[in-house]
Formats: C-alpha cells, sequence, structure tokens
C-alpha cells in the first residue's frame, strides 16, 4: 500500500490528523506526484480547514498550473464553503473539457450549484447530463427529481423518486417526496399514505423536519392567497 492509500485508509478511519501528515510525507517524498497534492486538498476541505486546503491550492497552481483538477478541487473548496456562485465558474471551465472524467462529474455539480441557487430549470439541464453518465447515481436521480418538483413537473418527478427507491428502498427522503408528488397529482390517498410511512419508519427524525417545513409552506401560500 503506497503513503497515498495509506493516507486514505486512516482517513476512513476517523483519524483526519495522521491522513496529512501522511499526504504531506508523500507530497516530500515525490513532489511531482498530483495525486498526493489533490488527496490532500480533498482531506483538508472534508476537514474543513479550509485555509490550509486553500495554501495547498495556491501551490498547486503554481507548480502544476491551472490544470482540470485544479479547477474542479478548487470548485469544491468554493461549494463546501456555500460559495456557490464562485464553485459554478470553476465547475464550468472543468465541464468545457466535455469527454473527461471531471467533466462528467462537473456536470453534476453545476446542477446541484444552480439547484442551491434556486435554478431549477438550469440545475435540471446539467443534472439531465449528468444522469446519461451516470444512470444510477441515486445522488443525481434524487436532485433532478427535487428539480423537478420545485418547477412542478410533478409526474416526471414521480418517475425520478421512483427510479431512487428502486435503486435503494431505504432512502427516506426519495420515499417522502415521492408521496408528495404523487398528492400533487391526486393519487390515490392510499399510496401516498403509504410512501410516507415509508419515509417514517427509515428516518422519522428528518420525516418530522419534513412535515413542519411542508406545514410552513402551506400556511404561507394560504396566507398569501388572494384570490
Amino acid at each position: 500500500m503506497d503513503l497515498n492509500q495509506e493516507a486514505l485508509s486512516l482517513w476512513n478511519k476517523g483519524q483526519a490528523n495522521e491522513a496529512v501528515a501522511m499526504l504531506f510525507k508523500a507530497i516530500d517524498e515525490e513532489p511531482d506526484k498530483k495525486e498526493s497534492y489533490y488527496n490532500l486538498i480533498n482531506v483538508l476541505i472534508a476537514a474543513e480547514k479550509f485555509a490550509d486546503a486553500k495554501a495547498v491550492l495556491d501551490a498547486v497552481e503554481e507548480k502544476f498550473g491551472a490544470e482540470e483538477a485544479y479547477l474542479y478541487a478548487y470548485g469544491n473548496w468554493h461549494y463546501q464553503q456555500q460559495n456557490f456562485s464562485k464553485a459554478l465558474e470553476n465547475y464550468q471551465k472543468v465541464f468545457q473539457q466535455k469527454e473527461t472524467v471531471l467533466a462528467k462529474e462537473a456536470a453534476a455539480m453545476i446542477g446541484q450549484c444552480y439547484f442551491v441557487l434556486e435554478q431549477p430549470k438550469m440545475a435540471v439541464a446539467y443534472l439531465l447530463e449528468a444522469e446519461a453518465y451516470f444512470p444510477e447515481d441515486k445522488r443525481v436521480l434524487l436532485l433532478i427529481g427535487n428539480s423537478l418538483l420545485q418547477t412542478e413537473s410533478f409526474s416526471d418527478a414521480e418517475r425520478y423518486f421512483d427510479k431512487v427507491v428502486s435503486i435503494d428502498d431505504t432512502n427516506a427522503e426519495a420515499w417522502f417526496k415521492l408521496a408528495l408528488a404523487k398528492r400533487a397529482l391526486g393519487q390515490d390517498p392510499d399510496e401516498v399514505k403509504k410512501c410516507l410511512q415509508k419515509a417514517k419508519e427509515l428516518d422519522p427524525e428528518t420525516f418530522l423536519r419534513y412535515i413542519k417545513q411542508l406545514k410552513e409552506i402551506e400556511s404561507f401560500v394560504h396566507e398569501t392567497d388572494m384570490t
């Protein structure tokens, strides 16, 4: 096992400081090995050590230039700090490369950025492209469903939530959103109830949070209804 693999193994065991130390050692031993730098950046971002991650990003840009992997990592750095517009700029540059692995990953991240920025139609456009690359990626399918729900495309949203639960029937969010889509379409109340019950069984805490949010939205709509 090389130092990068050892570091990632340490990270997976929750030993963040040891993983970082191991990756610095890997860089010292092989200063031209890009993998070590990007693994270090990813670990630092995941550990929310953003200043340290930025220092490594700056070192990578100086040593290797603003290459595709750098732009993607910089996008992640912005995204994890909720600077979604800046993240989008970097992911867009990666996406322009088209057929690379990171360009395909960038399509999903662009869609995610647009979703968070409350531009669901733009989100769907990129997420559908991401789906073509990752047809069984639950994260992508769920985001498409959520975006379609926001645009009130309830029938299409239902189809995507169905896809998620067919891949993973333990996904509580997908069951809850499936219930919302079915309810909006005026489908059998028993089917809606069945989906809600499944969501509640899988994750009672999140279920109650969703219900609270739904009641707040419905209350707001009722209060602002001028008809």
